[in-house]
């Protein structure tokens, strides 16, 4: 059941329904199968089938609360397929409380900071700083050596530009490893530890980047590659970069708000200070608006090299943004670029199985379906629909 549910994943569709057929031959109600034959089944454009299937494990007693919730997602992607979306909505819902019920309490009483509850205090702390004090020294950078940081909100297009990038044969990506994860948990704690990073000299800015170019090269870094480092919250931690690598491109994915609040709450995450927000639409809703400004807060204080792609023109052009991209990186474009969905599936995260199938502009526009749903947080999002350029309706 496990290699099952890793090939629908994968988008690995013959191979996902031959070792699912075998585990269910088995034991008909076995939740990770049944959950793999559903992808099958929606891959196919079977949701009616897939909707039966989900439904029978749901009745039963056989899922454990996170193979319920699972189930619920699925059930809300089936009933989305069929357009029944109301309904659709409803099974997302029950899936989410599902998860808030297991994890919530433990995460509490864990005192850990949530990313909102982090991107709130980030606000205050560079709202009041002087600007000069973090203005990067680029006579450090390295000569087109510097990581390219691809940063954004969950489910804003992070994933196919990575892949995209990974595709160059003189590119690395390092798909979500993190290797700037200590360091960010070194200067991040508190202000004081803030304090401390807006003041590094050069010997500790030296450190850092080697403790950041070891973890690179124990994940397979070899000299003469570009690095993409894809770590979508890593926008938080845009003054770290800005200081660690003066010369550093990166690249802020965004997407049209609403499209990526409800694509957030419609998916599954491995619960962690990020995603515990995204339990909920009001969550998410509120996380986005706290996170995008920051954004701000950073653009105006720090001297970044960034580029803003929206995810829609990727869709829309591709050819011409990745080109652009390339020019903005200083990678020569090539045409392996285009074959991105090759290696989709090798990718952990909840957008492999559908960039598996290649380009699509079927989650464009996407809320409209759930608007009713979408209304309370809509005003929390309209000034970033605004900011962004996207049409009201």
């Amino acid at each position: 059941q496990r290699a099952a549910r890793d090939l629908a994943r994968a988008g690995v569709w013959t191979g996902a329904q031959a070792r699912a057929t075998e585990a269910l031959a088995h034991d008909p109600l076995q939740p990770a199968a049944t959950m793999a034959m559903a992808d099958v089944d929606l891959a196919g454009n079977h949701a009616a089938v897939a909707e039966k299937r989900i439904r029978a494990l749901l009745e039963s007693t056989r899922p454990t609360p996170h193979e319920r919730a699972i189930a619920s997602q699925r059930l809300g992607d089936t009933l989305d397929q069929l357009a029944r979306f109301g309904e659709a909505f409803t099974a997302y819902e029950a899936g989410a409380q599902t998860l808030q019920s297991s994890f919530l309490p433990n995460f509490a009483e864990s005192g850990r900071e949530t990313s909102s509850v982090l991107a709130g205090r980030l606000i205050d702390y560079f709202g009041r700083v002087d600007a000069d004090t973090w203005r990067p020294d680029k006579s450090a950078a390295a000569d087109g050596g510097d990581p390219i940081f691809v940063v954004g909100f969950p489910r804003s297009g992070t994933t196919l530009a990575a892949q995209v990038l990974a595709r160059h044969p003189n590119i690395l990506s390092l798909d979500e490893s993190d290797p700037l994860g200590e360091a960010t948990r070194h200067f991040f704690g508190g202000n004081d530890a803030l304090d401390r990073l807006g003041k590094l000299d050069a010997q500790a800015v030296a450190h850092w980047r080697e403790v950041y170019w070891q973890r690179v090269r124990a994940l397979g870094g070899a000299d003469g590659q570009r690095v993409v480092d894809k770590m979508p919250m890593n926008m938080l931690a845009l003054p770290l970069i800005a200081k660690l690598f003066p010369g550093a491109r990166t690249l802020f994915l965004h997407r049209d708000p609403r499209d990526v609040v409800l694509s957030c709450f419609r998916r599954q995450f491995v619960i962690n200070p990020t995603t515990i927000d995204l339990l909920s639409l009001d969550g998410a809703a509120r996380l986005y608006d706290l996170t995008m400004t920051l954004m701000a807060v950073y653009q105006q204080k720090l001297d970044l090299n960034l580029r803003v792609q929206r995810h829609e023109d990727m869709v829309n052009d591709f050819e011409g943004e990745t080109r652009a991209i390339c020019a903005f990186i200083g990678a020569s474009w090539d045409p392996a670029l285009l074959t991105f969905s090759d290696r989709a599936g090798l990718v952990a995260t909840p957008s492999s199985s559908q960039l598996a199938k290649g380009l699509s502009k079927d989650g464009v526009g996407h809320w409209r379906n759930y608007r009713a749903q979408l209304a309370p947080v809509l005003p929390l999002l309209k000034p970033w629909v605004d900011a962004f350029g996207y049409p009201v309706d």
